[in-house]
């Protein structure tokens, strides 16, 4: 299965800790580095250089990121809502957070089993989303 970016001809390159997913990832054509991508020398054998933009999931290889690209685009995920705040002040553009997404999903779903309009579901999955994020 293609990889995130492959069919538009992105070329994605991913550092990643277990050897084994490093050898599954270059035999299906994925540009893979084995190595901890909390080093700097980690992210510049991924040529973060070149890069974009940055798909992370931790404070700390945002922060190494951001000191060998400052300008680079970094987008992150969360399961929580409490864990935006440390990711933010490691330089995270935009944070993707489980928490913040399932919430308004089963609203949707609730909403759309009453009856609710189309115009009402999205009235309050803005003011379910609103909520949230403020309290984050």
């Amino acid at each position: 299965m293609p990889r995130a970016g492959t069919r538009s001809g992105v070329t994605c390159r991913q550092a990643e800790l277990n050897i084994e997913t490093v050898l599954q990832l270059k035999a299906e054509g994925v540009q893979a580095i084995y190595g901890d991508a909390t080093k700097a020398e980690i992210l510049r054998g991924a040529k973060i250089e070149q890069a974009a933009g940055l798909i992370i999931s931790t404070a700390t290889v945002i922060s190494t990121a951001r000191e060998l690209k400052p300008e680079i685009r970094v987008l992150t995920r969360s399961t929580y809502l409490a864990e935006t705040d440390t990711l933010r002040k490691a330089g995270a553009d935009a944070i993707f957070s489980s928490e913040g997404e399932v919430a308004p999903s089963m609203a949707d779903f609730l909403m759309k089993q009453l009856g609710a309009t189309d115009e009402q579901i999205d009235r309050e999955r803005d003011r379910v989303r609103e909520d949230l994020f403020q309290r984050s």
